[in-house]
């Protein structure tokens, strides 16, 4: 509709106004060119997003990469990062997950901290999935995001405890006397 209208301003203006310079309409046309294309494209955006999502619905994770990733390539946004983030997630992606989430701040916080952790959490760092859980529950008392922390303090405490075995396992080994050969 804006366009129509803006369409029918420059003509109306070219017939009225015949001073115009030469380079004035090419302005004015290139302008008019520009608007109408990004229009377009936006509206290819959506299309393409709403494929997306029915193919992330559909658990085709990898058509539902690929047609966010096209769009991603005209224009990112913090809901595009957080999309591709669920995708990448689903994938096993982990990596790539957490570079998406990581550049979608500001979507919600919350969902978007709990999916980090949970990221992280895949990835075994869990530490990182502590951070996110905690800066999660700063934005929404959620249940899950208590039970997920509490797993991940103790899955970091039994990392932590086969570390110390194994470090003192390979103290032992190293402390036994020599034998000549």
């Amino acid at each position: 509709v804006k366009m129509k209208n803006f369409s029918q301003y420059f003509f109306k203006m070219l017939l009225i106004k015949q001073s115009f310079s030469l380079n004035s309409i090419l302005i004015l046309f290139t302008l008019h060119a520009s608007l109408f294309t990004l229009s377009n494209a936006g509206l290819r955006d959506f299309k393409t997003i709403e494929e997306a999502k029915q193919a992330y619905e559909a658990n085709a994770y990898a058509k539902s990469a690929a047609l966010f990733e096209n769009i991603k390539q005209s224009s990112t946004t913090k809901e595009l990062h957080y999309n591709l983030g669920n995708v990448y997630y689903k994938k096993g992606d982990f990596d790539k997950a957490i570079e998406h989430y990581t550049h979608a701040q500001g979507v919600d916080e919350a969902l978007r901290n709990y999916n980090l952790g949970n990221s992280y959490f895949k990835k075994g760092d869990f530490d990182k999935a502590i951070e996110h859980y905690k800066e999660s529950l700063k934005y929404n008392d959620d249940p899950d995001a208590k039970h997920n922390l509490e797993i991940a303090k103790k899955a970091e405490k039994q990392k932590k405890q086969q570390q110390q075995q194994k470090e003192q396992q390979n103290n032992e080994h190293n402390q036994q006397p020599k034998e000549a050969p």
